[in-house]
């Protein structure tokens, strides 16, 4: 895993799977968008498509678990930790003309802040010119760092790193991703239901 330094106080961590079920996974990332609700918002002030994960038993989910796996024992390095997660696809063709910096720390269901973030790029955009297409981040003193991803790439970074993906006007081929948000969970806490229900 690669350590890389933006500035003297933050850094990320990029990983590359080498094998994964590519097509497999691209298939099961569209399945997985068709059967998820449509964005609320409308589709120019949208930045692309994103649902939670809802396949299982498929390359995808086998993906997911090993990625998060992975962040728990290079990042955290305590496998033995209890971790709350979220994970989601974000799938961005060339009609979408909207994107913004964010951040991934809400937790809502877990009545907790995120701590690690990751990005893995299943299926990057073609036709790229410039700075499309590329990951960027901005940094606390306002500077801005982009990269531009491989397919297979993994990025980890603070869930309070503010970052966008940059658009893919020309391209032919979606932009497919798959992101994570973790948080370690205090097992002396009482995690409870944000809405009370009969089950």
């Amino acid at each position: 895993m690669e350590k890389i330094s933006l500035s003297d106080t933050e850094q990320i961590y990029r990983f590359t799977f080498e094998n994964y079920s590519k097509y497999a996974v691209v298939e099961e990332c569209i399945v997985n968008s068709d059967i998820s609700n449509p964005p609320k918002l409308p589709r120019e002030n949208t930045p692309g498509f994103q649902s939670d994960v809802q396949i299982i038993n498929g390359k995808l989910e086998e993906l997911v678990k090993e990625i998060n796996k992975l962040v728990i024992s290079n990042i955290y390095k305590d496998p033995t930790g209890k971790y709350g997660f979220r994970n989601w696809i974000y799938i961005s063709d060339s009609s979408n003309n909207y994107s913004f910096y964010h951040r991934h720390t809400s937790m809502k269901q877990l009545h907790c802040e995120g701590e690690w973030t990751w990005t893995f790029y299943v299926q990057m955009p073609n036709n790229l010119e410039h700075d499309d297409g590329k990951l960027s981040f901005k940094l606390k003193d306002g500077k801005v760092k982009n990269f531009l991803p491989e397919e297979g790439n993994l990025f980890i970074f603070p869930a309070t790193l503010d970052h966008m993906p940059l658009l893919n006007k020309k391209s032919t081929k979606d932009r497919i991703v798959i992101g994570g948000t973790l948080s370690k969970l205090d097992m002396n806490h009482r995690y409870e239901k944000g809405t009370k229900t009969l089950l």
